[in-house]
């Protein structure tokens, strides 16, 4: 299994050292490091949230914090992304770099967010958190953003507002990971966003099979899977680490075990 850059198709490594991780929702919830339920989606298959609990049990993050922001929820865009920039100015780093992920709970185009007052209208509020965290944290330490096209669309707006804010992110300081579970799955739009940032960001992706897995409820949630909850920062941690795509697949079908999904 490779990592590579979506941008130019050429293998690359991943961060050396250990990872802090973020995980934020504007929707009250447990952790789902310690929570059975959160493992499996409405929809009855498995959450990608267990790629990333199989991967803290065999090559542990630094630190894991989940983020309740529900109390941000009647906030405004410019209050949300304020607070953004307030916790990346004070988040204390416990290891080598910071691990940024969500869960995906509403779609918004690309389009139409531009300003501040624009982005009232946007739905998916974490991203507008972390586009003011980008803002601050960014100029301190690197930080990885784990989710394709929704974590894209989260540096466009952070690159979108550096003329309401008057601050730019340190682009050097970012890496946006890109896992598919499909060999099919396209990547183009995510590559079209980013066509739009102001710079060339460093994009890297890699695809994981559940095919050979002898648990079939994974083989079924396969198609259906999107990389949320850092699922793919937690795969690049894994193949950085000497992580074959079995021993991976040993430590996700151990987890399901464990807690009995």
């Amino acid at each position: 299994m490779k990592i590579v850059n979506i941008l130019n198709n050429q293998e690359e490594l991943f961060l050396e050292g250990k990872a802090d991780f973020i995980f934020a929702s504007f929707k009250k919830s447990e952790n789902f490091f310690t929570s059975k339920e959160l493992m499996i989606n409405e929809d009855k298959t498995i959450s990608p949230s267990i790629i990333s609990r199989a991967i803290n049990a065999t090559v542990p993050f630094s630190a894991t914090q989940l983020l309740d922001l529900s109390h941000l929820c009647d906030s405004t865009a410019k209050e949300i992304v304020i607070e953004g920039m307030k916790l990346g100015a004070e988040y204390e780093l416990k290891g080598h770099f910071l691990i940024l992920s969500q869960d995906s709970l509403a779609y918004d185009s690309d389009e139409n967010i531009n300003s501040l007052q624009e982005l009232n209208k946007f739905k998916n509020k974490t991203l507008l958190f972390y586009a003011g965290f980008l803002l601050e944290a960014s100029r301190r330490f690197h930080i990885v953003l784990s989710g394709a096209e929704d974590m894209a669309t989260c540096l466009l707006i952070a690159d979108n507002l550096r003329e309401d804010i008057l601050m730019r992110v340190k682009h050097d300081n970012i890496t946006l990971t890109s896992a598919t579970f499909s060999q099919d799955k396209s990547q183009e739009q995510t590559k079209e966003i980013l066509k739009k940032l102001s710079y060339t960001p460093k994009v890297l992706t890699l695809n994981f099979s559940f095919e050979d897995s002898e648990i079939e409820l994974l083989k079924v949630s396969q198609d259906k899977m999107k990389d949320t909850h850092g699922a793919g920062a937690a795969l690049c941690i894994a193949v950085f680490n000497n992580l074959n795509e079995q021993e991976i697949l040993d430590a996700i079908e151990l987890t399901i075990y464990t807690i009995d999904i």
